[in-house]
């Protein structure tokens, strides 16, 4: 019998309906409202878990030169609430997570999903400050913070992920601890 986790689907976390600042998990409520591509996403979601294929719910994904970070340094803004909370996972971690995904052993034959993410989720803010603290960054000037300028996600503040899941059946744990922790690590 094949692996039921031969088949891995990576997704988004962005599909939550949760907003408030509360922790969600695997069976916390999601909307196809809550961005324009959640309902692609879900229905994604569906097809992959009724294959017996396992879907991964990524954090938002970043390297030195890759994710929000960057994105704010290259705009010289960061719209939205400076406190909004944002759950993160390096690109390394994420693909590690597919590939404990592909070697899970005895599958649900229903399919399985599983929250990816490093588990300490940042403000921009404090995303800013982290970066800003890189030897890459250091001498670029940093992005204004303008909570009056809308952002896709302006409201409340974001989001916990809860990732226990992941680490007990996948036996995944992220390299990288936090986004501020990559930061000073490469320095």
């Amino acid at each position: 019998r094949s692996k039921a986790g031969s088949l891995v689907f990576t997704s988004s976390g962005g599909v939550f309906s949760e907003d408030g600042g509360s922790v969600v998990d695997e069976s916390s409520p999601t909307s196809a409202d809550s961005s324009p591509r959640s309902a692609v996403l879900l229905r994604a979601e569906q097809l992959i878990r009724s294959a017996g294929g396992v879907v991964l719910r990524l954090a938002g994904l970043y390297d030195l030169h890759r994710g929000a970070h960057q994105y704010w340094w290259n705009q010289g803004i960061v719209r939205g609430n400076p406190e909004y909370k944002i759950n993160l996972v390096h690109y390394e971690d994420a693909a590690k997570a597919v590939v404990a995904a592909l070697e899970l052993e005895n599958p649900s034959p229903a399919g399985d999903l599983f929250l990816i993410g490093d588990g300490m989720p940042l403000s921009r803010k404090e995303i800013v400050e982290a970066t800003s603290s890189n030897a890459d960054f250091i001498d670029r000037p940093k992005p204004q913070l303008d909570s009056s300028l809308p952002s896709k996600r302006n409201s409340n503040i974001g989001k916990r992920y809860d990732v226990s899941r992941a680490r007990k059946f996948l036996q995944w744990a992220p390299t990288y601890s936090s986004f501020a922790s990559f930061m000073q690590s490469c320095r």
